[in-house]
């Protein structure tokens, strides 16, 4: 029979959000959204678009 470590494996250590994304060479971006109406749109140029054609819309 073999010998087996039975010991409780240590607790994990905390690690902060920046540490974990540094760590995996990860980057957190903040996006900006232009709304109209129930729209999302990420450039200004979609959300125009959207404005004009409701306009016409009426």
């Amino acid at each position: 029979m073999k010998n087996v470590d039975r010991k409780k494996p240590k607790k994990a250590e905390f690690i902060s959000e920046a540490e974990e994304m540094a760590a995996h060479g990860i980057t957190k971006m903040t996006i900006e959204y232009y709304c109209i109406g129930k729209y999302r749109y990420t450039n200004l140029e979609g959300a125009v678009a959207q404005a004009q054609r409701a306009a016409r819309e009426g």
